[in-house]
């Protein structure tokens, strides 16, 4: 007879369940039957203008009592936990995730539904500007959108491009619209873009000029790193530069990767994408991952020139710059695409502007499309060629945002669990630094905040595990904030 296998989960379900029972039986024994009709209380309230009593149990949310008991379905049932913002329904005026409100708390209350918005047959002005920009969407959020937008417009009539600029500059960039909404909502783009046209005929703030363009000026500096080294370290030099007085900036090497790189190994031919951090700041990092990709059977080769992806230049509308950047990879890589040699991208928000941003600043350009298609990460790569090696312990990993959004962790992950490692995946969350927004002082408390979510509470119940991290600029969040060392998994995986 066949023995029927019981997984290690099913097992511990199983057993909890049975031990659930044998402690809660006595007391389910003196309750009153389950078939008794739960208990509903009489409440009053407004909803768009028409007063309603209706006989709600306590449990039920104010998004069910409106959309199963009252037929009111323009308001929608998105993430059901208070993020998405699908079901925001307007309260005494303010709007409010319903999802997050008992009903039986609306006693007395005023309701406004985007069924509301309307006189009648004649949409409200907003719901028809909706229309005319095409700014439907899927259509399933936007009720939640409309309802947000009537309260902006009601407290303030006529906001003005600052305003509107003051608002976007709290996005992170983190790209997590563009995973968690269904229509791949990309705040991060829309934010470079309207960035991109405010500051046409406006001077941008410092901080586009010192961390916006580090591209720029990091090969500059990296020519005396220990000038520019002492000179960052200087208080007014911070202020000069927008820096928060509490961030620690990144140090340069003495020495760029790009200037000790030597490749004298034969096999399969591949590109290391050596880029702007891994270059000028943690060579350490491109040199490990040169070790590993030799180690995989590898002739590492470089770019013809070291070319920066762009990635700071969004944060502040910078496009043009970002696409002549863009274009400078695709020229400098081009001879190396044609050869259908893989490009490995060591920061994942590089390979994120490879990933995105390029499509939609080169729609249709075949040789970009072949740089979006050569692009691969280091564990991608490196699990598509069965890369074996052994890493004991615990490994705490960690991943970069852009990296959450777009492709997953999925790889690193699989390629460390075959090592022999013991890795954890927390919910880590956003670490808050994403890329220059923690550095600038009037995000500093709310960078150290974000981190204080999930992150920094994962790292306090692991200390015994090593923290991999591929993004540059979540390195330095957890080296500063936890001061627990971190490693690329680059740098592990030489180790082994």
């Amino acid at each position: 007879m066949a023995t029927r296998r019981v997984s290690r989960r099913q097992f511990l379900e199983g057993t909890g369940t049975a031990l659930t029972v044998a402690a809660v039986a006595p007391a389910l024994r003196a309750q009153p039957s389950p078939s008794a009709p739960a208990t509903r209380t009489s409440i009053t309230l407004t909803v768009n203008g028409a007063k309603r009593t209706l006989l709600v149990e306590d449990r039920w949310t104010l998004v069910e009592a409106l959309r199963d008991h009252l037929e009111l379905t323009g308001t929608k049932i998105g993430c059901d936990r208070g993020e998405c913002g699908a079901c925001t329904v307007l309260l005494d005026g303010k709007p409010v995730y319903s999802c997050s409100q008992l009903a039986v708390w609306m006693d007395g209350r005023s309701i406004r539904t985007v069924e509301g918005l309307a006189d009648g047959d004649r949409l409200d002005p907003l719901q028809r500007a909706f229309i005319a920009e095409q700014a439907l969407q899927c259509g399933y959020c936007v009720s939640g959108i409309l309802i947000s937008a009537a309260a902006l417009l009601k407290r303030n009539p006529l906001p003005t491009s600052r305003e509107v600029k003051e608002a976007l500059d709290w996005c992170l960039g983190c790209k997590g619209c563009r995973s968690d909404c269904p229509t791949h909502t990309d705040m991060a783009a829309y934010k470079a873009e309207f960035m991109s046209h405010y500051y046409e005929g406006r001077l941008r703030p410092r901080q586009a000029w010192s961390m916006g363009r580090i591209g720029e000026w990091a090969p500059l500096a990296s020519t005396v790193p220990w000038l520019a080294n002492a000179v960052s370290g200087i208080g007014l030099s911070k202020r000069v530069a927008g820096v928060a007085p509490g961030r620690a900036l990144p140090k340069f090497a003495a020495r760029t990767f790009r200037a000790s790189f030597k490749s004298e190994k034969r096999g399969a031919p591949v590109v290391l994408f050596d880029d702007t951090f891994n270059n000028h700041f943690r060579p350490q990092t491109a040199a490990a991952a040169h070790k590993v990709l030799e180690d995989a059977g590898c002739a590492v080769e470089l770019p013809p020139a070291h070319v920066c992806c762009g990635r700071p230049y969004y944060d502040f509308g910078m496009i043009e710059r970002a696409r002549a950047a863009l274009a400078r990879v695709i020229d400098s890589l081009a001879p190396q695409l044609e050869r259908g040699l893989s490009v490995v991208v060591l920061e994942p928000g590089c390979l994120s502007v490879f990933r995105d941003e390029l499509h939609q600043l080169f729609r249709g350009d075949a040789r970009a499309g072949r740089l979006a298609n050569a692009a691969v990460s280091l564990g991608e790569f490196l699990n598509r060629r069965g890369f074996q090696a052994k890493v004991p312990g615990k490994v705490l990993a960690h991943a970069h945002c852009h990296q959450k959004a777009l492709w997953g962790s999925g790889d690193d992950v699989e390629l460390l669990r075959k090592a022999g490692a013991d890795v954890l995946t927390p919910d880590t969350g956003c670490c808050g630094m994403s890329g220059s927004f923690g550095y600038r002082p009037e995000f500093y408390q709310t960078s150290r905040r974000i981190a204080g979510l999930a992150l920094l509470p994962a790292l306090q119940a692991a200390k015994d595990a090593t923290v991999v991290a591929s993004g540059f600029s979540c390195r330095e969040q957890i080296e500063s904030l936890a001061a627990r060392p971190t490693l690329h998994l680059a740098e592990l995986l030489a180790r082994a």
